[in-house]
């Protein structure tokens, strides 16, 4: 039950962590690729004075209308 798990209070250390990849996974959009709803850039380049900031939700598919439906949101972008 979710109730009972421990509260997460901060990061892990860095020794505790996987490595990171130069790598882009195999099935990450690619920097042509636009929002298929919005036809905006998923990588830019981006409008001079737009602000970027990331949300981790779990299932994003599902929340990610919430967000380009929004006035002022220019592009969304899943599992990056």
């Amino acid at each position: 039950m979710f109730m009972f798990k421990p509260k997460v209070t901060g990061l892990l250390p860095a020794d505790q962590c996987p490595p990171g990849s130069e790598q882009p996974a195999a099935d990450i959009a690619k920097p042509t690729d636009k929002h298929f709803i919005k036809g905006t850039p998923l990588h830019g380049p981006f409008l001079d004075g737009l602000e970027s900031i990331i949300f981790g939700m779990g299932c994003f598919w599902c929340s990610e209308a919430l967000f380009y439906e929004m006035d002022g949101v220019y592009s969304t972008q899943v599992g990056r």
